[in-house]
């Protein structure tokens, strides 16, 4: 197939006449290396990708687990117990936090029962994802037939860019790095299809194939069909709607998956009342936040200033001039792309962009965040796919000075480069994480709330209390600020003050009935659970019991509310109710051995000594203390085992505990 003598790297239109031509004919400007070199410098190329990327993201290897989600997530997620069949099965079934992504929560079990919550494993194989991500982006361009130094900007654009540190540093969002691993091959084997006509069958399987876990990981993978087509028209595939609509029945097994597993993800989060969570703006904010958004994102695109980037951005308490600009900027865009159609790659490009970030963007009111910086872990490829093209052409064309081009690449990707290994510092704790959101935006709640939950975490009662008091000042009926700082003061015993803060939350919560979210109602079903446990501590017990009962209502999974209720039933000397309760605590929460112990006190009291024994046994293996002893011997002298039983009063005995008279 003969070059045209036009610029053109890559067709657009197709006639009977005569067909553009291909990538890989007009990038083909100069004389070809031998195969085996030309193969040896992508393979060089790949190792420095990764040892680049590698070396930017290497400081987030030693941050925390965060309060951001990971504590959803991770630290306090009941589906990471165990990897049985029931537990994985219940993965697949239960979203977290109203987000159905089962292959994500997963891996969190299985990293979970390797190191338990030690931070490293869990940061590690963030990164090592997002290293297979910039490989299949590597790969994409050479099958899309870039020279080798466009694929290596865009590849290392992918790596390095400062909008992907929330991505690959933030546990919780394994979602990104995850899906795009299994989208970004998903692709590749679709082109692979596309190339190879005699294996197209099998490589079109695979790609279908990993589709599937793509939308296991995340439902921003739902695009996938529409990033297909994308790729079609830069490969020259597409000319005409007859032949948008030929590609687009091709890839109805694609759009059938995306149906479905969209269908299952608006489902879940109408379960938890978050579909439109931002209803108290008017319908026609909605477009200029989509338009504003879609403006931002291209922005920090081409400028990710760290001083611009936060792990949570406020939403405007009313539109500004930005926001009512934004249209026009997109709609100047939109005739840029229109006066640039000549080259396939600048629409097919932004096409990718949009059709990636759609998703994303508060036009439906879906979800609650405004703006998220992890939203383009995609949808930048198809921006980076636009400068690695160009910077080829350039190349190739001599329109630009070689050296002026590779300088000004090399300084922009330096500077990336600095601004992504600071960024990725700021997410080592949970303190530094939102002191970084509060210096910039002081009117957060989110912020000062998780920023004290910290504090509290870390026995600084006068830094969390300060905060709290900074999200009653911003947001005065926010329930969670009065769940945390009702736990503060009932850790430190001061239970009139928890009281109080419990009694707000639940007048809160309570009025709004079944337009609660779901994490609404677990708030106030432990709002119940904490309140009950002050009226215990104040020794009404009967109105303690009325709030455990209720908390078990309204949180059907809390394990502490049984608990709870369990030592009620104890303290009534209602045995079997205790045995109850406590079993179901300890169905996720396997690592108390004072609850085993409790559990087989009760078992004592109804004659069950073998359970109890085995009970105690259990709590003797997480932990040595001479109350476990007794309450063995006591199960052993039941069983009439006398001298296990003088064994173990033995050794209670010598651990200096006294049974109660």
């Amino acid at each position: 197939m003969a070059a045209k003598k036009d610029n053109k790297q890559n067709p657009i239109k197709q006639t009977t006449s005569s067909r553009t031509t291909s990538p890989a004919t007009t990038q083909a400007t100069t004389a070809t290396p031998p195969a085996s070199n030309e193969s040896l410098r992508w393979w060089i190329g790949l190792l420095f990708l990764l040892v680049i990327t590698t070396v930017a993201f290497y400081p987030g290897l030693d941050n925390e687990l965060n309060n951001w989600d990971d504590d959803r997530y991770v630290t306090d997620n009941t589906l990471l117990t165990d990897l049985s069949p029931q537990a994985i099965k219940d993965i697949f079934t239960t979203p977290v936090n109203a987000v159905y992504c089962p292959l994500v929560v997963l891996s969190f079990a299985i990293e979970k029962q390797i190191v338990g919550l030690k931070p490293f494993l869990y940061h590690f194989n963030n990164l090592l994802l997002h290293l297979i991500c910039v490989g299949l982006v590597f790969w994409l361009m050479r099958l899309l037939k870039f020279r080798i130094e466009g694929a290596f900007l865009v590849a290392l654009l992918f790596g390095i860019h400062t909008m992907r540190v929330e991505s690959v540093t933030w546990v919780t969002e394994r979602k990104d790095v995850l899906f795009g691993a299994f989208y970004l091959a998903s692709i590749c084997f679709y082109v692979l299809a596309a190339e190879r006509p005699k294996q197209k069958m099998l490589y079109t399987v695979i790609s279908i194939l990993l589709f599937v876990p793509a939308l296991f990981s995340k439902i921003q993978a739902v695009a996938l069909p529409l990033s297909l087509l994308c790729i079609d028209y830069y490969r020259g595939t597409i000319s005409s709607v007859g032949d948008m609509i030929k590609r687009g029945l091709e890839k109805t097994p694609y759009f059938l998956l995306s149906l479905a597993i969209g269908l299952l993800g608006i489902y879940f989060l109408k379960q938890d009342n978050l579909i439109d969570v931002s209803n108290t703006f008017p319908a026609y904010y909605r477009p200029f936040f989509g338009t504003y958004t879609i403006a931002v994102y291209l922005l920090k695109f081409i400028i990710p200033l760290p001083s611009t980037l936060a792990a949570c951005y406020p939403y405007p308490a009313t539109l500004s001039g930005l926001h009512y600009l934004s249209p026009i900027v997109l709609a100047i865009i939109g005739f840029l792309l229109y006066a640039t159609r000549r080259y396939s790659i600048v629409l097919a490009g932004m096409a990718f962009f949009f059709f990636n970030v759609i998703f994303v963007i508060q036009i439906v009111g879906a979800g609650q965040a405004y703006l998220a910086d992890r939203f383009t872990y995609i949808p930048y490829l198809g921006l980076f796919m636009i400068l690695g093209w160009f910077f080829n052409h350039w190349l190739t064309t001599k329109k630009v000075s070689e050296t002026v081009l590779k300088g000004g690449a090399a300084f922009y990707l330096l500077l990336l480069f600095a601004f992504t290994f600071q960024r990725t510092d700021v997410w080592q704790n949970s303190e530094t994480l939102w002191t970084d959101v509060i210096s910039k935006y002081d009117n957060v709640d989110v912020a000062f709330n998780n920023r004290g939950n910290y504090y509290k975490d870390k026995k600084e009662t006068d830094k969390a209390l300060a905060d709290f008091s900074q999200v009653l000042r911003i947001k005065p009926e926010n329930h969670d600020v009065y769940t945390n700082r009702g736990n503060l003061y009932f850790n430190n015993n001061d239970f009139e003050k928890a009281f109080i803060d419990y009694e707000k939350v639940i007048s809160i919560l309570e009025p709004k009935g079944n337009k609660r979210t779901k994490d609404e109602t677990e708030t106030l079903g432990k709002a119940y659970n904490n309140r009950g446990s002050c009226y215990f501590n104040k020794q009404n017990i009967e109105q303690a019991a009325k709030d455990y009962n209720r908390a078990i209502e309204l949180y059907s999974n809390y394990p502490d509310a049984f608990l709870n209720r369990g030592v009620y039933h104890a303290v009534r000397k209602q045995h079997e109710k205790a045995v109850a309760d406590f079993s179901v605590y300890l169905e996720s929460k396997k690592e108390n051995p004072q609850v085993f112990n409790w559990r087989a006190i009760s078992y004592n009291a109804i004659g069950q000594y073998a359970k109890a024994i085995e009970d105690e046994t259990t709590a003797l293996r997480q932990k040595e203390s001479g109350e476990y002893y007794y309450h063995r011997g006591v199960g052993f002298n039941g069983l009439g085992k006398s001298a296990e039983a003088q064994t173990d009063f033995a050794k209670a005995q010598s651990a200096g505990y006294n049974p109660p008279k």
